[in-house]
């Protein structure tokens, strides 16, 4: 792991081997209410990789995968070597998980049956899925939230680091 150039400054550098920053306990337990966001840069596709762990993860047919246990929600990925906003947000008391693009969403996402249980932010890490794929790519600009943040204020952050 290393220091890039990145979006807005200096990101983080992921060999898709075996780096990963381990953030620890976030104290959001499962079903919690959350928000996390990143500025990602892949530098392969194709493959399966982890820009965090416990709820998302790419997939190697380039689409953007937000997991809750067994349910998952899907939107296309953009191809390597290209600066993309993610943005999930659960809301544990509605069980609604929302996945944004560049600020935009949520549309286009695709529910698979299953319970939409999200799982407790502890032993988080960025750069590494839950299931041990690790990303190839920079991630910059980090950022986990206690609450739902509204479509407004996503694309607010969006615009502002753009």
């Amino acid at each position: 792991m290393a220091w890039a150039t990145g979006k807005l400054g200096g990101a983080v550098s992921f060999d898709g081997v075996d780096d990963y920053v381990n953030i620890g306990n976030m104290g959001i337990g499962g079903n919690g209410i959350a928000t996390i966001s990143v500025w990602i840069s892949r530098f392969r596709t194709g493959v399966n990789e982890g820009p965090w762990s416990n709820t998302n993860f790419l997939s190697g047919d380039n689409n953007l995968y937000f997991r809750a246990t067994n349910d998952y929600f899907s939107r296309p990925f953009t191809a390597a070597n290209t600066w993309t906003y993610i943005t999930v947000t659960y809301s544990g008391d509605t069980s609604t998980a929302k996945l944004y693009v560049n600020g935009l969403g949520p549309t286009n996402i695709s529910q698979q049956t299953g319970s939409h249980n999200i799982q407790p932010l502890n032993n988080f890490y960025l750069g590494k899925s839950s299931g041990g794929e690790n990303l190839s790519g920079l991630i910059d600009d980090a950022r986990v939230y206690d609450r739902v943040l509204s479509p407004a204020e996503i694309m607010v952050i969006y615009n502002a680091t753009k």
